[in-house]
């Protein structure tokens, strides 16, 4: 999802709050970059370590697990 979504999203909630129906149907642009364009840093991140990972959960919601303990399940051991 690109973040110039965003604003369609926003407007697209206005539009239900106010009762209007939305189209069954929205196009968006999808956002495209070429090669060349594309900069370390900003756009790709190649030094990032082997093991890097994002959250795994919201603590306010139900408990966040470890990059091992999701990798350690199983089909036997996943209740």
């Amino acid at each position: 999802m690109s973040k110039s979504s965003s604003p369609d999203f926003t407007a697209s909630t206005v539009v239900l709050l106010e009762g209007n129906a939305l189209p069954q149907k929205v196009f968006l642009p999808i956002p495209q970059k070429n090669n060349a364009d594309l900069a370390e840093g900003k756009d790709f991140f190649p030094d990032l370590p082997k093991t890097f990972y994002t959250a795994t959960g919201f603590p306010q919601c139900f408990p966040v697990f470890t990059p091992d303990e999701l990798q350690g399940q199983t089909a036997d051991n996943a209740n």
